[in-house]
């Protein structure tokens, strides 16, 4: 069914799963130990289904607490952490427990998409687009398959012509976390 929905080209890209947390809370409302048994949840479910515990995150509506509480634990199990902010990082990514992403709604105009690669490419970013539903009728996270089908073609014509890496965020988190310069990399997520 996946790929139904997915554009031809992005089939040849990589996949994995990685952690949105178990219940969706927001962990900046939860306490210490409710926040570890989210990702203790997480961990224990994956495990249960044959797969290693994740090791990146997205926090649930990109909420982090100001005293960097969510960060801190989230470091205890998770190598990184995703907010819904600020489009993309770029080299030296100083704080991994608060990745920038742009988000991709249903009306998200394809310049704007076309806008977020073109800049990770001239800047060499990390660019990490999220989504959420993918239907003719998303929710106000979602978007349509005929946008992501339209960013995912165009980042994979830019990754054809040797300018731009799509690829996992576990991937992007092994060269990046040793990176001696930034490369134009993108990562799609769904939350």
């Amino acid at each position: 069914v996946l790929m139904e929905v997915m554009p031809v080209s992005a089939q040849a890209v990589y996949w994995d799963f990685e952690c949105h947390t178990y219940d969706h809370s927001w962990l900046d409302q939860l306490t210490d130990n409710e926040i570890r048994w989210q990702y203790e949840q997480v961990n224990a479910a994956f495990i249960a289904h044959g797969y290693p515990a994740p090791k990146h995150t997205a926090y649930p509506g990109g909420r982090l607490d100001k005293k960097g509480r969510v960060k801190a634990i989230t470091a205890e199990y998770r190598l990184s952490g995703r907010v819904v902010w600020g489009q993309m990082s770029t080299y030296p990514i100083t704080d991994w427990y608060e990745l920038k992403a742009a988000q991709l709604k249903s009306n998200t105009k394809i310049g704007t998409i076309k806008g977020w690669i073109d800049q990770c490419i001239s800047t060499n970013a990390l660019l990490i687009i999220l989504t959420h539903d993918v239907t003719e009728h998303p929710t106000s996270w979602g978007t349509t398959p005929t946008i992501l089908a339209q960013a995912v073609d165009y980042a994979v014509e830019k990754q054809n012509a040797g300018l731009l890496w799509i690829t996992t965020i576990e991937e992007a988190y092994n060269y990046w976390s040793t990176a001696t310069e930034g490369k134009a990399t993108c990562v799609f997520t769904f939350d």
